[in-house]
């Protein structure tokens, strides 16, 4: 159960800092963590 918590957190994590890496490419759309 933790687990599956933990790998839910991360994946949220990892989709806001690709976001945050890319927030000035030309024509990137930001990521979406679909398990909200």
């Amino acid at each position: 159960m933790a687990r599956s918590g933990l790998r839910s957190q991360q994946v949220g994590i990892d989709v806001v800092a690709n976001n945050i890496a890319n927030i000035n490419t030309v024509g990137y759309k930001p990521g979406m963590e679909s398990s909200l």
